[in-house]
């Protein structure tokens, strides 16, 4: 039946539609104005466009892939936010597609539909406007999610593991703080290695995961380097970061209790309970 209902419908633009949905209400013809976060970020990147260099002549701490996907979709949208707009769409659909891919790989047609649709629907809960490294982030995300899910399947070092390296840089050049993904991919790789007691294998993928970061993150340093502006971005970019997030214990608890909360109005962690009890 699952499949006789895929040959029929096409699921990823059904699911293109339907991050559109979700994204018309932040979509410029509704939210005139940006937030603070994308003002700051398309500022920059409107300064960009006139010649300025980041952090050297703008400061601000998050990634340069943030400002740089702002000057892209100011260039598509001919310096309006319509273009960024369109960039985010695309990033998120991108991530459900492969959010949908993936899980009916592993799974089927309807569990695959029914996961990515719900943390879809979510969005409209954690998003308060457009322009979110977060949305961005997703891609990169899921796009290392697949890749290593096929690594796996072909049981040895390959191409993948380089492309994972370089959602990897993707999402470094974001925001740091979201290498959860990768952080796990790592864990999984050094364990399987010590249970397989084979370290060779697990040495050269994790080479090749580094020489895809490297490969972006390197000439992102270069060119920054180049244009003098590279104290100012370990300064703004790591420096700031590192004690930005050196915050008390009781404001990061607080924090993750807020992020519990907001997953729970959604029913995430509901249906995350219930489904480790049913695997169980």
């Amino acid at each position: 039946m699952s499949s006789q209902i895929k040959k029929v419908v096409d699921w990823p633009t059904l699911l293109v539609v339907g991050i559109l949905l979700v994204m018309l209400p932040y979509s410029p013809a509704i939210r005139k104005l940006p937030s603070l976060d994308s003002g700051i970020f398309l500022y920059n990147s409107q300064q960009i466009l006139q010649g300025k260099m980041p952090y050297r002549d703008l400061w601000d701490h998050k990634g340069p892939l943030t400002y740089y996907i702002d000057v892209l979709g100011l260039i598509i949208g001919n310096g309006s936010q319509w273009g960024v707009w369109f960039l985010e769409v695309l990033f998120l659909s991108v991530a459900a597609i492969l959010s949908f891919q993936l899980l009916q790989r592993i799974l089927a047609l309807i569990p695959a539909l029914f996961g990515t649709l719900v943390w879809m629907v979510s969005l409209v809960t954690f998003l308060d406007a457009a322009n979110y490294t977060e949305s961005y982030g997703l891609a990169f995300q899921f796009g290392a999610l697949y890749l290593w899910w096929q690594a796996e399947k072909k049981g040895g070092p390959s191409w993948r593991d380089f492309g994972i390296g370089l959602t990897l840089a993707g999402a470094i050049l974001l925001r740091p703080n979201m290498v959860g993904i990768w952080l796990g991919i790592g864990i999984v790789l050094v364990v399987n290695s010590i249970l397989a007691r084979s370290w060779r294998s697990a040495f050269i993928r994790i080479g090749l995961i580094a020489g895809g970061t490297i490969s972006l993150v390197g000439p992102v340093l270069l060119y920054f380097g180049f244009q003098n502006a590279l104290p100012d971005f370990f300064d703004q970019f790591i420096n700031y970061n590192v004690a930005y997030s050196a915050l008390p214990f009781r404001v990061k608890r607080h924090a993750f209790a807020d992020s519990l909360r907001q997953l729970a109005t959604t029913g995430l962690i509901q249906l995350a309970l219930a489904g480790w009890v049913m695997v169980a």
